[in-house]
């Protein structure tokens, strides 16, 4: 509609002599000296060009600056959603895992306690399955405790003053969820082996040493907004030989009831005490009757963790969390009061036959399908990897097909704005201009029309990829910005080849003609 309408107003006659084309005047096409001392006299006209008739140039200059956002823009999108789906899979680094579940109370009354003649069996099983490449049975347990801000991260202490109103910057010690694992000796000493330790001080019994391995996934959510951080608890680029972590009594039994801590505390004549009191329902009131005061040494338990080595890889019988991990054999020395729970972690090819294998290994060892489960977690691992296959190609289908336009647009744009100025060539070689100088006034326009175009393109590109960042952060994973520089390299050098590539295919055509009869000829 546009440029029809824009037809209809024009004088045919001045239509086809061109004679409307160009107005200017002697200002408007004013260039600076520096610019021929620099470049020489081809520069010079390749800038006059630019200012004589600048419609024409600002639509090529416009199609390459879409042309450059939509590609930076696109490929931002993929690769920051391509992360939030991978996050989605970080824990699943097994083929298949068996869980025991330990149920003190069951619904038909039969109390179910996990035996040592139970883990055994499935121990001794489990190296009879054929089709697994290696397993690692592991009792796990998660226990909270305190920590001196001294031994923890950066990253977490800052991310727990944003969540919580600056809470690292008023306490000395932090709330850290650790998971403790014993794992059978022989997948114990083929970590080692892989991190090329040595077995002197993992096996002590009387103080073992502990491998690390820490990267926790803490979720906040407000106003029904989740937010999912992926760091570290621990500084472990800075840990000693041995930390001090504290536990505080969750509960304690008296006289039949039951008193719990729900964290207050309170100071008596310099002595500090820790509450605890009996529960109550919603909205019932509390009576100092009922609480109960106990003394740091009472209610605190001190622990010493020597340190080993910090893994700088996770496991794949691990869960992100801050984990402890040691051999099965000194876990009399280690283990907490607490809920236990066994697990086998197993890595085959043949996922499904090692399962089924697997859950009939359960049924003959005498496993409670109730209290013993077998899980095929690669067949989920399989779906959630077509899932980010399914987003990589559509995102670079996108990515090329608007390439290719942005192309195709530009080469179009390019080569018809030099089609239209065929007389304008000839008369430039009639009174002189070699084909050498030609060539050097279209190469430097070919950087005029490329660094007018990354000038605005660059900038907008960079504010697309911080406005997408925002929309995947809002996505509930805590990611931190970062410019994907190597798509941005690849804008700017993709910009440039296809303005060379068109100025050259065009100025060929052009040197085709005879320029005798392109002067003689006024049509287009």
């Amino acid at each position: 509609y546009i440029p029809a309408r824009k037809a209809i107003k024009i004088n045919p006659i001045e239509s086809v002599r061109q004679s409307n084309e160009i107005k200017i005047k002697r200002r408007s096409v004013k260039v600076s000296p520096l610019t021929q001392k620099l470049f020489g006299f081809e520069a010079t006209l390749s800038s006059k060009n630019f200012k004589r008739n600048k419609r024409k140039y600002r639509t090529t200059v416009f199609s390459l600056f879409v042309s450059v956002v939509l590609f930076i823009s696109a490929s931002s999108l993929s690769t920051y959603f391509t992360d939030i789906v991978e996050a989605e899979s970080q824990d699943m680094n097994y083929d298949v895992a068996v869980n025991i579940f330990n149920y003190e109370d069951r619904t038909d009354g039969e109390p179910f306690t996990e035996t040592e003649e139970l883990r055994n069996k499935l121990y001794n099983g489990l190296k009879s399955v054929k089709g697994i490449d290696e397993f690692t049975l592991t009792q796990q347990m998660g226990t909270e405790f305190n920590v001196d801000k001294k031994y923890i991260s950066e990253e977490y202490l800052n991310m727990v003053n944003k969540e919580r109103d600056g809470l690292a910057d008023k306490e000395n010690e932090l709330n850290g969820l650790f998971t403790y694992n014993f794992i059978d000796d022989d997948a114990f000493r083929r970590l080692l082996k892989k991190e090329g330790l040595s077995e002197e001080g993992y096996f002590d019994k009387e103080n073992p040493k502990a491998l690390v391995y820490d990267m926790g996934t803490y979720n906040f959510e407000t106003d029904n907004k989740e937010r999912v951080y992926i760091v570290p608890f621990l500084n472990t680029d800075n840990l000693s030989s041995t930390i001090e972590i504290t536990e505080i009594l969750p509960w304690f039994e008296e006289n039949g009831e039951e008193y719990a801590f729900y964290g207050e505390t309170v100071v008596k004549d310099g002595i500090t005490y820790y509450v605890y009191d009996i529960s109550r329902d919603e909205g019932e009131e509390f009576d100092e009757s009922t609480k109960r005061y106990l003394t740091e040494e009472e209610a605190v338990n001190h622990i010493n963790v020597s340190i080993g080595a910090v893994l700088p890889e996770k496991p794949y019988f691990l869960g992100h969390n801050t984990n402890l991990i040691y051999p099965e054999s000194v876990k009399e020395k280690i283990m907490l009061d607490g809920y236990w729970q066994t697990h086998a972690f197993i890595l085959c090819e043949d996922h499904s036959k090692v399962s089924s294998d697997v859950s009939r290994l359960i049924r003959d060892i005498g496993g409670d399908t109730n209290n013993v489960s077998v899980v095929d977690y690669a067949a989920e691992i399989e779906s959630i990897r077509a899932l980010v296959t399914v987003a990589k190609v559509l995102a670079y289908g996108f990515i090329v097909l608007i390439s290719l336009i942005a192309a195709a647009n530009v080469f179009n744009t390019i080569s018809t704005n030099i089609s239209l100025r065929r007389r304008e060539f000839a008369t430039l070689k009639s009174v002189g201009l070699t084909s050498k100088g030609m060539r050097k006034m279209m190469t430097f326009e070919s950087l005029l029309y490329g660094v007018k175009s990354l000038l605005f393109s660059l900038p907008a590109s960079l504010a697309m990829t911080y406005l997408i960042y925002l929309v995947a952060a809002d996505s509930g994973y805590a990611m931190s910005f970062y410019v994907p520089w190597d798509k941005f390299i690849i804008a700017i050098a993709s910009v440039f080849i296809i303005v060379v590539l068109s100025m050259v295919y065009s100025i060929k055509k052009v040197n085709k003609e005879n320029t005798v009869e392109t002067l003689r000829n006024e049509n287009i």
